[in-house]
């Protein structure tokens, strides 16, 4: 193994211990995103805020989780695993990391935030899962065993609903990237109509006599009408 490798491990492994240690302290299931405060190292920057060792920690230590499972899934050994998988899980925990808080700072740009009921779904799925596992002192043991405490697992949650509320936001029904009417009506115009012309044509190639107008290729083509007639609204 590395010394690079053998010194990400243990850092990961020393903040798990910590995280455990610590992660009885919480006694209820909280649903607003929270601003963590930390002794912990900056070991990186997204967009100028500092991120700290013990949330990057929670991150990496999925990482290592995830390639463990997928050496063993093909039958490589822990050696094989060492050798490869540390660049690659150094870069997709600082991806994840980076995500998260982009997310959470265009929401905040937007001033978008979840529901009452996206936050209670929250707390629902982290009682039930605390249920599952025996009670909450067991949920918060899982938490740790994968590098989590609950408070950033909480975080990683709220946004990942932020995720969805920022794709509505943007592709939704009645998202802002959404294209108006006109904008199809003029897509289909310049693309749909002209490349139906090669089968359906306006014009005998032979003498260049105009056999049908536009519109009546359009109605060929099924292609008349308003956008919402062309959807089968």
């Amino acid at each position: 193994m590395s010394k690079l490798v053998q010194r990400i491990v243990a850092l990961v492994v020393m903040l798990a211990v910590v995280m455990s240690a610590t992660a009885y302290g919480a006694s209820t299931f909280v649903v607003d995103y929270q601003e963590l405060k930390s002794d912990a190292p900056v070991v990186m920057t997204v967009n100028g805020e500092e991120i700290h060792a013990d949330e990057y920690a929670s991150y990496m230590m999925s990482q290592i989780i995830n390639y463990q499972q997928m050496y063993a899934m093909y039958g490589l050994s822990e050696k094989n695993m060492a050798s490869t998988f540390g660049d690659a899980a150094k870069e997709s925990a600082k991806q994840q990391v980076a995500l998260i808080h982009i997310v959470k700072q265009k929401m905040d740009e937007l001033g978008l935030s979840l529901s009452y009921s996206q936050k209670k779904n929250i707390v629902t799925a982290n009682k039930q899962n605390a249920e599952q596992l025996g009670g909450e002192d067991a949920y918060l043991q899982r938490l740790a065993s994968i590098g989590f405490d609950m408070d950033h697992y909480n975080n990683y949650q709220y946004v990942s609903a932020c995720a969805q509320v920022l794709k509505d936001y943007y592709f939704g029904e009645n998202g802002v990237s959404v294209p108006s009417d006109d904008e199809l009506q003029k897509y289909f115009d310049d693309n749909y109509i002209t490349a139906k012309h090669i089968l359906i044509l306006t014009k005998n190639p032979s003498t260049g006599e105009t056999t049908r107008t536009d519109e009546e290729a359009k109605k060929d083509t099924g292609c008349s009408g308003s956008p919402e007639q062309r959807r089968g609204l």
